[in-house]
């Protein structure tokens, strides 16, 4: 064998190791991109995972709140209402009476008398006093008194005669009406 050949043989295992070499580093590169894959693949599954159930966790809390929220707001609006129904005007007829009178010469009449009062805090305005009467199943006259405007926690005298004709009255309704503005 030649010295070139020698040269040539030793450059080619020269080579040869050169290769062998670049196939470990390249295999334990590898192997090690594929644990360093792994694990993050695995981390990543961890991360989901805790975010899934702080999701979870979150959705449940949010769940509770509008459920308490919804309860509470319920209770703000039911007491709201109430407050603003005791405020507004309301008409009590507790103390209105009617008698249905017939005097022997004249035209016989209901009186309406007594007092009306505003039970809640704000003004009532056109207040008045709706009345039917009836004979039997016939309406006899449905007419109005009117009260004009009664304050808040105030009251309002009444003292009226419903003049009709015919027969005695079977039956009489008495409904009082008013608005909240002027």
């Amino acid at each position: 064998m030649t010295e070139v050949e020698k040269k040539g043989i030793g450059k080619a295992k020269a080579g040869l190791v050169v290769c062998a070499v670049l196939v470990v580093i390249l295999a334990v590169s590898n192997v090690w991109s594929y644990t360093n894959l792994q694990n993050q693949v695995n981390q990543l599954h961890t991360d989901k995972t805790n975010l899934e159930s702080q999701l979870d966790s979150l959705n449940t809390e949010y769940w509770d709140l509008h459920a308490n929220y919804t309860h509470e707001n319920w209770w703000h609006h039911y007491y709201e209402n109430l407050t603003l129904a005791l405020k507004s005007p309301k008409l009590s007829m507790l103390s209105v009476y009617s008698g249905d009178v017939r005097p022997w010469l004249g035209t016989p009449y209901l009186h309406v008398y007594g007092e009306v009062w505003n039970v809640g805090s704000d003004t009532a305005y056109n207040c008045r006093l709706h009345v039917i009467l009836y004979q039997g199943s016939v309406v006899a006259e449905d007419t109005y008194v009117n009260l004009g405007t009664i304050f808040g926690e105030n009251k309002k005298s009444v003292d009226a005669n419903i003049y009709y004709n015919g027969n005695a009255l079977t039956n009489r309704s008495i409904t009082p009406e008013w608005t909240t503005a002027p």
